[in-house]
């Protein structure tokens, strides 16, 4: 998919130079995004997670004693991750801003990501459309600083297996914004009360019960939650009332999805 995003929509342009069409071919390679997806292999018994960026997937394990734990099933592809940073040292070698403030040549967070062909393109092709695109509103269509030996950035995934156990509950699909907000063991302890109130029947209006939709209940946990990890239902309202784009300085695109196991 990335190739058809990146490469084939830039091979198109450069063959028809119809303006007609730039900014539906060269747009989303423009843009960026991560992915994240996981397969639950009845057969096998067995999750398959494969990721591209800085989502994240986590197992929610039972233990004995009725506790929760957290297990990850991806890594955060970041310059924060040692292998990441291994690997964009090799593949750039002598190249010493290759990851810069924490970031892919000091702009990047995720080391991985599809579109982002300003980590892709080669330069020529940057000098040449780059300032017709950012004239046209794409306004990531600037060339990074040090941009020697590209690509930088890849969209090939990090593929995951586990073998799942009777003591394997759910298994949490989410963007960095739930992370940013929650750390693993809160995001597992909040899910794993919210099953144990539903299968306990309580359906009061507390933050523990008061969603029907597991994705949801975390979503809210999430946003409920202030920079002193102090939970308030007042606080989603104020988050929510703060208008794009300014609502980024504040909190980050949130999306959650929930596989629960029998």
């Amino acid at each position: 998919m990335d190739h058809e995003l990146v490469t084939d929509s830039l091979a198109e342009f450069q063959r028809t130079r119809d303006a007609a069409t730039m900014d539906a071919l060269l747009g989303p390679a423009v843009s960026g995004s991560c992915g994240l997806v996981a397969v639950v292999d009845t057969e096998a018994n067995e999750v398959v997670v494969a990721n591209t960026g800085d989502s994240r997937a986590l197992l929610g394990v039972r233990l004995g004693d009725g506790r929760w734990k957290a297990v990850r099933l991806s890594e955060d592809q970041t310059a924060d991750n040692a292998n990441e940073t291994a690997r964009m040292t090799r593949e750039h070698p002598n190249e010493t801003s290759v990851i810069h403030r924490g970031r892919v040549l000091g702009g990047l967070m995720p080391t991985r990501a599809f579109g982002d062909c300003r980590y892709k393109w080669p330069l020529d092709a940057q000098r040449d459309l780059f300032p017709t695109l950012y004239e046209r509103g794409h306004r990531y269509a600037t060339t990074p600083p040090n941009y020697t030996t590209p690509p930088y950035v890849t969209a090939r995934p990090v593929i995951v297996r586990h073998k799942l156990g009777p003591n394997d509950k759910f298994v949490v699909v989410a963007t960095d914004g739930l992370y940013d907000q929650l750390s693993d063991d809160e995001v597992v302890g909040s899910l794993g009360q919210w099953y144990d109130a539903r299968s306990a029947g309580m359906e009061d209006n507390s933050l523990t019960t008061q969603d029907e939709n597991a994705a949801t209940h975390l979503v809210r946990a999430a946003l409920s939650t202030d920079r002193l990890g102090r939970r308030d239902d007042t606080v989603i309202r104020r988050l929510l009332a703060i208008p794009p784009p300014h609502s980024r300085r504040f909190r980050d695109d949130i999306s959650v999805q929930i596989i629960t196991l029998n």
